[in-house]
């Protein structure tokens, strides 16, 4: 009895000094964190999404063009596919109307994002492009495949102002 009785102790000792650490130390370790501004329906914003990545997007794009106007976007350290509606086919086909890539060049010493994006290769697509996967497509739940073929649908621009 007096084993499950030093337990018991113990335990709320243990229990008061989490509780201390969290009400005290905490609050002055971790930052506060920022609430994320949402969008006001109406407001003065346009529709337009202002995400980091779309603001750096802006050197390549014209003011009003659908690729700044809160596009869906795939991305790694290499490219950026922009598209602003894909229709599943059916048997690992989809179709991208329309769609952007956006090529980026290796970073070079002390260049920021910025730089980098003005060197980047624009191909622009404004019919769209067909992609063909090993098997069918399940986007909801992430099930993609791998690619085998890709065709772009009608004239493409491709356009930039610097290397790879």
């Amino acid at each position: 009895m007096r084993r499950l009785v030093h337990a018991a102790v113990s335990f709320v000792i243990v229990l008061l000094a989490y509780g201390a650490y969290g009400w005290v130390a905490v609050p002055l370790i971790e930052p506060v964190a920022d609430r994320p501004e949402l969008p006001v329906p109406g407001g003065t914003s346009g529709g337009r999404d202002s995400r980091p990545e779309l603001e750096m997007l802006a050197v390549l794009f014209p003011a009003g063009s659908w690729e700044l106007d809160n596009p869906k976007m795939l991305e790694n350290d290499q490219f950026k596919l922009l598209i602003r509606d894909y229709r599943n086919l059916g048997d690992g086909r989809v179709e991208l109307r329309p769609c952007t890539m956006v090529l980026l060049p290796e970073a070079e010493p002390d260049e920021d994002a910025r730089q980098r994006m003005q060197r980047a290769i624009v191909l622009q697509a404004p019919h769209g492009a067909l992609l063909s996967f090993d098997r069918p497509l399940n986007i909801s739940r992430g099930d993609i495949g791998r690619l085998i073929a890709a065709q772009m649908i009608g004239p493409i621009t491709i356009r930039g102002r610097g290397r790879l």
